[in-house]
């Protein structure tokens, strides 16, 4: 059970890094929310109707030494008794714009 929980907020979370990498670039600071039934971008199919419904995602945006490069973390956090468990994921983003974000 904990292997397959691991697996599915992985692939949540490689999903949200995606969804990060091809939206609009992003202001240093912190986000959270709740999974769509539906990723971003998809249309509605069995599989998905299966999403699990109790993974909460944090979207972490830092500034690094370069003013054209932001850090990206992504946390997928969901409930194991009476803690909540978590996976990470992160990237850097490049603007390219010539004076940064």
């Amino acid at each position: 059970a904990r292997a397959k929980e691991l697996t599915t907020a992985t692939i949540l979370a490689q999903e949200k890094l995606i969804e990060t990498e091809l939206g609009a670039l992003l202001p240093v600071g912190e986000t959270a929310g709740e999974f769509l039934p539906t990723p971003l971008g998809s249309r509605a199919t069995a599989e998905m109707t299966d999403r699990p419904l109790n993974y909460r995602w944090k979207r972490i945006v830092s500034p690094t030494p370069l003013p054209t490069v932001r850090e990206i973390r992504i946390q997928v956090l969901w409930p194991r008794g009476n803690t909540d468990e978590t996976v990470e994921v992160s990237t850097y983003v490049i603007s390219t714009s010539p004076t940064g974000f």
